[in-house]
């Protein structure tokens, strides 16, 4: 008669296992106590309790390891969801500001909100720069002779006209806070 999972034989068959692996490992933790113990003295007589109890270290750390990597990936998989929920939360949220036309709108559990940042980046030679402010009609430099950020980013807003070399790089920020409770 084969073994056939559920069955009495074979539920008996491991449990007597179950037993015998539970006898051998009593019988090598009485005889080797501490398994940290450095005064761990190998010879005929032992040395096949040693080597049963080193391959039962390693599988019992090779079961750990496996458990760790294995609920690492739970969580990690987890968090994954979690963040692809509060993003597509996020851009519903952003998408009914939008629509609503407003900047900021406020409620009990929190506050959404759009702002747009222009950064403006000037990566040619200073002196060039300066040349440029002194031929606008305006002064465009402060009384150190230095090309004024502030004063220029005017002038581009007033006029549409940039200096060669300068960058204008325009960000949009949506927020969501929530009162946590």
């Amino acid at each position: 008669m084969g073994r056939v999972k559920g069955s009495k034989m074979f539920q008996d068959a491991e449990e007597q296992e179950r037993k015998f692996q539970e006898s051998l490992d009593q019988y090598t933790d009485d005889f080797f106590g501490d398994d940290t113990s450095e005064n761990l003295e190998v010879d005929n007589n032992n040395v096949e309790r040693v080597l049963y109890r080193h391959s039962k270290i390693e599988k019992d750390l090779s079961e750990m390891e496996e458990r760790k990597e294995s609920s690492e990936n739970f969580y990690n998989d987890e968090i994954d969801k979690i963040k692809k929920q509060l993003k597509y939360q996020s851009q519903c949220l952003k998408s009914f500001l939008q629509a609503s036309k407003k900047k900021t709108m406020k409620f009990p559990n929190g506050t959404i909100s759009i702002r747009k940042s222009t950064k403006h980046q000037y990566n040619g030679d200073d002196e060039v720069l300066l040349d440029w402010c002194k031929k606008q009609e305006r002064v465009l430099t402060t009384t150190m002779t230095k090309p004024s950020k502030s004063l220029i980013i005017k002038y581009i807003k007033e006029t549409g006209f940039a200096p060669n070399d300068w960058e204008i790089e325009e960000k949009e920020s949506f927020n969501v806070k929530t009162k946590g409770e």
